[in-house]
């Protein structure tokens, strides 16, 4: 049992006191309770529970799963619908109705995003959960470049498409949390919208309101801003902010309970002001990121919306941000990948399947982004590329790069004007 603690290769993923006390329980001669009635008593959100039940059930099948559903207080058909929902990364019908309205209410048509996944908007009126995060990603981006519009009918003219992106790089160059809120300020400013930044500071906490006309008609524009600048002002800084509170000038929606794990349960309806709230400490953090890093998180942004900042436990979270780290991503391949989290490929294999994810899918998206970077930013030949990426050969990278933007990489380059080096 030590070893299949030891070998299981999840140590990366789970806190170092779990294994501890495991193994105390395993010299007690009482392994399986022990170790199950540890998990149940560790568990403090839905993607915890799935997560320890599922590791216990490779550890002691065939009874596992059962003993710890009894022990933890949970019934098959609930674990079954937590697991939908953590290992789908589901998201609630309300938000897509919420998100559907904002748009309707600028009389956007609205069938044609909807077409994209076959639905309407009808099959959304009951509560549950029909859509993957990376539907909801999809529709939202999608929305945005045929409506030309970030504030999703909100604002009147419109934030046009790229708002956001143009925003990220004022920020990037700051030389702390600071700097770069102010520089957000200011980049708003600019814009000449009816819609501003504000921030104060209040004995040892810092204010940052979102100012802008008729919150409660737009709620959704006011929660999504909020929401994705606070992960924004994480990813600059690469530290999570911690928010001590959450205000909405907007009245408490029916599906409140659905929105306050997007904001740690810290939300606060009705209020004069649409408003974060955290501590003045963050605000001397420096800004660590840089232009390439920039690039894979705009492609993450509406991912990111529905989760905390450094707090998502799967393991294809895990691996991205690994991969996205090398420098030279010939050195991304699933051995050396398990080695570093010290697990078996087999092992990892079965991780990522039990979040419907592929170690080749994530390796390739961080491929596709990180070619474009080299082609527009660099002067490096294609071969050179290629063999950055971990292509074997230069004809396989080519190959790819056609699946990818429809072009061969020389196209691509030249399009943008860069050199046509190939050797």
């Amino acid at each position: 049992m030590a070893k299949a603690i030891n070998g299981h290769g999840l140590g990366h993923f789970f806190p170092a006191q779990f294994f501890f006390q495991a193994h105390q329980h395993l010299f007690q001669g009482n392994a399986v309770q022990g170790v199950i009635s540890l998990c149940a008593h560790t568990v403090h959100n839905k993607k915890e529970s799935v997560l320890y039940i599922n590791i216990l059930a490779d550890w002691v099948q065939p009874v596992s799963l059962n003993l710890a559903l009894g022990i933890a207080g949970c019934s098959l058909k609930q674990y079954i619908t937590l697991s939908d929902i953590v290992n789908q990364t589901l998201i609630p019908n309300a938000f897509v109705r919420w998100h559907c309205q904002a748009l309707l209410q600028r009389r956007y048509d609205i069938q044609p995003l909807l077409n994209t996944l076959g639905m309407q908007l009808s099959d959304f009126d009951s509560d549950g959960y029909l859509l993957r995060a990376e539907q909801y990603a999809a529709l939202i981006k999608q929305g945005i470049k045929l409506f030309d519009d970030e504030s999703f009918g909100a604002m009147d003219p419109p934030l046009r498409n790229g708002t956001f992106e143009f925003m990220a790089r004022a920020c990037l160059h700051a030389a702390n949390l600071e700097e770069a809120i102010q520089r957000m300020q200011h980049f708003f400013y600019l814009l000449d919208r009816p819609l501003a930044w504000q921030a104060s500071q209040v004995q040892s906490q810092n204010i940052l309101e979102l100012q802008t006309p008729d919150s409660q008609t737009h709620s959704y524009f006011v929660a999504y801003w909020l929401a994705v600048v606070w992960r924004f002002l994480c990813w600059l800084i690469d530290t999570p902010i911690k928010l001590s509170r959450v205000e909405f000038a907007f009245s408490t929606p029916d599906f409140a309970h659905e929105i306050r794990p997007v904001f740690a349960d810290l939300t606060h309806y009705g209020q004069s002001k649409n408003a974060l709230y955290f501590a003045k400490s963050f605000l001397t953090l420096p800004v660590k990121q840089t232009p390439r890093s920039l690039q894979t998180y705009l492609i993450n942004v509406p991912e990111c919306l529905l989760s905390h900042y450094k707090q998502d436990l799967s393991v294809a979270r895990r691996i991205r941000e690994y991969l996205e780290s090398l420098p030279d991503l010939s050195q991304a391949q699933l051995g050396t990948t398990a080695a570093r989290f010290n697990c078996s490929e087999q092992t990892l294999i079965r991780a990522l399947r039990q979040e419907q994810q592929k170690f080749s899918d994530i390796r390739d998206k961080i491929r596709k982004q990180r070619a474009g970077y080299l082609l527009l930013t660099t002067d490096l030949s294609v071969s050179h590329i290629a063999h950055r990426l971990g292509f074997s050969e230069t004809s396989a990278f080519h190959r790819c790069f056609r699946k990818w933007h429809g072009q061969t990489p020389q196209q691509f380059r030249q399009a943008s004007g860069q050199s046509t080096t190939t050797m």
